[in-house]
């Protein structure tokens, strides 16, 4: 698939098929509540304290298994409600933030959210504005974006 467009930008029929092929790199994919709460498992710390907690339980220390094993579950609880929390927060603030910015589609610039810029878009920059990406500067003082990895 090319990325380079000429000075007019794509076609808005071209654009929805890249944005169909590869979706935007920033797009936020929230993790399950299961998926969260096993990956509060997954500590190197923790993994040692279930250690801990069955060798005291092979021998024969039930009171001090017990209380490993409830320190463990404590932990992954709490650090649990800490990330599912943190992850509302930082949805709300993304919801609260609209970037937009001019493309030049079908021969003219039209202004839309950044989440529809593609790769090989002729992207319209003004003073002041930031550029969250590799792009090439063309002849007309405008910028083509290109996907790359960060």
């Amino acid at each position: 698939m090319g990325t380079r467009s000429d000075s007019l930008g794509l076609s808005s029929v071209e654009a929805a098929r890249r944005l169909e092929v590869a979706p935007p790199p920033l797009t936020r994919h929230r993790s399950s509540d299961a998926v969260l709460l096993a990956r509060q498992f997954r500590s190197p710390i923790l993994v040692l304290l279930v250690a801990a907690a069955l060798l005291s339980q092979f021998l024969g220390e039930s009171t001090d298994a017990a209380i490993i094993s409830a320190i463990v579950v404590a932990s992954g609880l709490l650090g649990f409600v800490q990330e599912r929390g943190a992850e509302r927060a930082v949805d709300s603030l993304l919801a609260s933030v609209r970037v937009r910015c001019r493309v030049w589609r079908d021969g003219g610039a039209i202004e839309g959210p950044w989440s529809s810029v593609v790769s090989g878009d002729v992207v319209e920059l003004r003073a002041g504005d930031v550029v969250s990406g590799a792009g090439e500067r063309s002849e007309e003082h405008t910028s083509e974006l290109q996907s790359r990895g960060l």
